[in-house]
């Protein structure tokens, strides 16, 4: 009923050793005394899928790249370059020096007023 020859045989032989397919993991972890790595197997695979899976919106790695990206463009809203930064505080400084100027400017001409009766 089956016809198996040489190159079958050893094929089949190499691929058992080579662990694939489902009879060669299952003869190998019975003759290794691993019969609980495929849980264990399982139970890695459905962790990892939690963590990534390919064109997964859901999953931890891909909820945080979203929250990178938003985090990323609202950073580059409220950076503000160095220049324009150094720009920024020459104008501060020359307004405190005028509004310094003025307070003092003030002073000496409150000083003139004659004083109210």
């Amino acid at each position: 009923m089956f016809s198996l020859d040489d190159e079958t045989l050893e094929a089949g032989g190499k691929a058992i050793l080579e662990l694939r397919g489902d009879l060669g993991k299952l003869l190998f972890t019975a003759s290794a005394g691993l019969g609980h790595a495929s849980d264990v197997l399982a139970a890695l695979e459905t962790e990892a899928d939690k963590l990534h899976r390919k064109q997964a919106q859901t999953t931890e790695i891909a909820l945080l790249k979203k929250r990178f990206a938003e985090l990323k463009s609202r950073k580059e809203t409220i950076n503000t370059l160095a220049s324009t930064f150094e720009a920024l505080e020459a104008e501060r400084v020359e307004a405190q020096d005028q509004y310094d100027r003025s307070l003092a400017e003030r002073s000496v001409l409150s000083a003139r007023l004659p004083c109210p009766p």
